[in-house]
């Protein structure tokens, strides 16, 4: 009788288990669409958007929106902590998507040559908002998956990374047939509609999932910018460790490599008459299906055979290959071979790699580190370098600027070799000691890594 009630036992715990498991997996769903839909509305607003800025004189405006772009990070950021603070990160995150829907719903039927200031404005919010779109996103499967099993979370975060890339995918392919019959608004529009879609699925997964998540302890608002000063001042000791020092030089440069080869690219299909959506569309789709292509194929065979630090230097090489080949390209082949290289690579290897070279850094540190590496100089390496676009092309004309573009193609050869030298650097200082990550797309900070760069990181 014993017998049977310990297996009876046995059973329900078992039953428990996999309910809790099957309830894991369920709720992994909601940040793997969200994820995916939120990057297929941004594919069709960006194709819309691009193929109404490049009319007229938009190359000419388009420094004057890098400059906005960085310089907009900051408020944005801190409207964005300030709403969490107020209401908490939840009904922030389902909040932010509704009211994005409902402000590019706005623009929509204004989306036209005649209007451009509303379309500098269009062309800054696009990037400033879904930086903080895709990033709640992201969190949200933290949010839901925090007490879920490790292979639970291992899987989901792999298959969010590859929705991302597969929402590129369709949106670039629902951008393109639209573009056939219908205007460039109406792409932002469908962009918007998906988001307010995001915006439901969102709030639901909220709701399967009402656990209360630890809060950040509240600042008052008074107290924020003072307290939020003294931390930068405290942590910006960071910078002079060598390790971190690397880092923010390499992240410095190599965004300055991709606003430069981007400006190239977006000149190239001014000067050849290619500015339309269709043709926009076409690109997104090809770089987001060469993306995933490369993060399911290249990514695991380059992180173990030669490790993360090594495998970094892929990006850097695979461009000075291709400038090198340029003199045999015309100008659109060779700043649109450019320009895919740079983005499918680096969404997909590139940046599961790079998400990792964060992880010997003490977890305490961590933050901070990355908020000055991949923000902070990030945004200042921008603006220096959309100040330099600004001024150059206020001086030429279009008639002069395909021979003029040729300085650009010479200074993003000499950033791409900083920044290969500074990766190098990197692999010197100890490389090797970073361990792969269990994840090939983008790791959780969960992964524990055995690293002596952590041990004399804290010393």
């Amino acid at each position: 009788m014993s017998n049977s009630r310990d297996l009876f036992a046995g059973w329900l715990r078992a039953s428990a288990l996999n309910l809790e498991f099957l309830k894991a997996k369920s709720l992994s769903w909601y940040p793997i669409l969200a994820i995916g839909l939120g990057m297929m509305s941004l594919i069709l607003i960006k194709s819309g958007r691009d193929a109404v800025f490049f009319q007229q004189n938009g190359l000419k405006q388009l420094p004057l929106a890098y400059i906005w772009i960085a310089a907009a990070s900051i408020p944005a950021a801190t409207v964005h902590l300030t709403a969490m603070d107020k209401w908490g990160a939840r009904k922030s995150r389902t909040g932010l998507f509704f009211l994005s829907s409902f402000l590019f719903l706005l623009f929509s039927p204004f989306t036209n040559e005649q209007n451009r200031l509303l379309l500098v404005i269009l062309y800054v919010l696009v990037p400033t908002i879904f930086a903080a779109l895709l990033a709640g996103a992201w969190l949200l499967g933290g949010d839901l998956l925090e007490l879920a099993p490790e292979n639970i979370r291992r899987w989901s975060y792999a298959g969010m990374g590859a929705a991302a890339m597969v929402g590129g995918i369709a949106g670039g392919l629902l951008a393109w047939v639209l573009s056939i019959f219908l205007s460039p608004k109406f792409l932002i529009a469908g962009g918007a509609a998906v988001l307010g879609l995001v915006g439901f699925l969102v709030r639901k997964a909220h709701r399967e999932n009402p656990v209360d998540v630890p809060q950040v302890p509240r600042l008052a608002w008074k107290d924020s910018p003072r307290r939020m000063l003294s931390v930068m001042i405290r942590e910006s000791k960071l910078v002079r460790k060598p390790y971190v020092l690397l880092l923010t030089g390499i992240s410095a440069f190599g965004a300055l490599t991709a606003m430069l080869i981007e400006f190239q690219f977006y000149a190239a299909t001014v000067l050849s008459g290619n500015n339309n959506a269709g043709f926009y569309a076409s690109f997104y789709t090809i770089v987001s299906a060469a993306s995933l292509l490369l993060q399911l194929r290249l990514a695991p065979w380059l992180q173990s055979r030669f490790g993360v630090f090594r495998s970094l230097t892929v990006l850097p090489i695979t461009l000075l290959a291709i400038a090198v080949a340029s003199p045999f390209l015309g100008l659109l082949q060779n700043r649109s071979v450019l320009r895919a290289t740079e983005g499918g690579l680096r969404s997909s290897v590139y940046r599961s790699l790079w998400e990792q070279v964060f992880l010997p850094i003490e977890r305490e540190r961590r933050e901070a580190v990355k908020a000055i590496v991949d923000g902070l100089f990030v945004r200042l390496a921008d603006g220096a370098g959309a100040i330099i676009l600004y001024f150059w092309i206020s001086s030429v004309s279009y008639k002069a600027m395909e021979f003029n573009l040729n300085w650009m193609y010479w200074g993003t050869f000499g950033a791409v070799v900083i920044w290969l030298s500074l990766t190098v650097f990197l692999i010197r200082i100890g490389g090797p000691e970073l361990a792969p990550s269990e994840i090939e797309i983008r790791p959780p900070e969960c992964c524990p890594v055995a690293s002596t760069i952590g041990k004399s990181f804290k010393r």
